[in-house]
C-alpha cells in the first residue's frame, strides 16, 4: 500500500510540470461565450487561492492544460460521457454527461492533503443563482489560457506517466460509491 502510494504521489507530481511555460495568455473576452452548434463549453477555474502549485488537467489521460492560481481554461468538446483527471498531487477524477449546446464550470481546488496540497473538481451547478453568479465572477476574475507548444512537449514527454495515473485512479474512482464519485450532470450546464 505504502509503495501504491508513494507512486501515485510521484506520478502526480511530474504531471503537475512547470506551467509558467506550459500556458500562455489568451486574449479573447472574458464574457460568457456559446458553445458552436452540437458543441460542448467546460470551463475549467483556478480561482486566486491560497496555493502556488500547478493543476494539470485531462480528459482521461489525454493533456488539456495546466493551470496556476488565477487562471481559467475553456475546453471545446463533444456531448456525452467524459472522465477528467486533474494531477498536481494525489491525482483524481471526475466523470461528466455532457450535453450539446450548454456550457459546464468546474472549480479546480485545491484541498490539503496529509503532507502536500492536491487539487478536485467541484462542479458548479449553474441552475443554482448564486453559483452562477460565482462562476461568471471567477470568469472575471481569472487570466484565459490556450496550452503552449511548450506545453504540448511536456504532454507528449509525459504520456506514459499519465496513462498510468489515469489507469489507476480512474480503477479506484470507480470502487467508490455512487454517492463519492463527482460527477457533472447534463442539468448543471447553462
Amino acid at each position: 500500500m505504502l509503495k501504491q502510494l508513494t507512486s501515485i504521489l510521484l506520478i502526480g507530481w511530474l504531471l503537475a510540470g512547470c506551467a509558467s511555460q506550459q500556458t500562455q495568455l489568451n486574449t479573447s473576452t472574458k464574457t460568457l461565450e456559446r458553445p458552436a452548434q452540437g458543441q460542448v463549453l467546460v470551463h475549467f477555474i483556478r480561482a486566486n487561492d491560497f496555493s502556488n502549485k500547478t493543476a494539470a488537467i485531462y480528459n482521461r489521460e489525454n493533456y488539456l492544460v495546466s493551470l496556476n492560481k488565477g487562471e481559467h481554461f475553456t475546453y471545446a468538446t463533444t456531448p456525452g460521457r467524459h472522465v477528467f483527471m486533474v494531477t498536481g498531487g494525489t491525482p483524481d477524477v471526475m466523470t461528466a454527461s455532457l450535453e450539446a449546446n450548454k456550457v459546464y464550470f468546474v472549480h479546480v481546488k485545491p484541498t490539503l492533503g496529509a503532507l502536500k496540497v492536491n487539487f478536485d473538481f467541484k462542479p458548479y451547478t449553474v441552475i443554482d443563482p448564486k453559483k452562477k453568479a460565482q462562476a461568471q465572477l471567477w470568469m472575471q476574475e481569472t487570466n484565459a489560457v490556450t496550452v503552449s507548444a511548450e506545453g504540448k512537449a511536456w504532454a507528449a514527454q509525459h504520456a506514459a506517466q499519465a496513462k498510468a495515473a489515469f489507469d489507476e485512479t480512474y480503477s479506484d474512482f470507480l470502487k467508490r460509491k455512487s454517492e463519492d464519485r463527482t460527477h457533472i450532470y447534463k442539468e448543471d450546464g447553462l
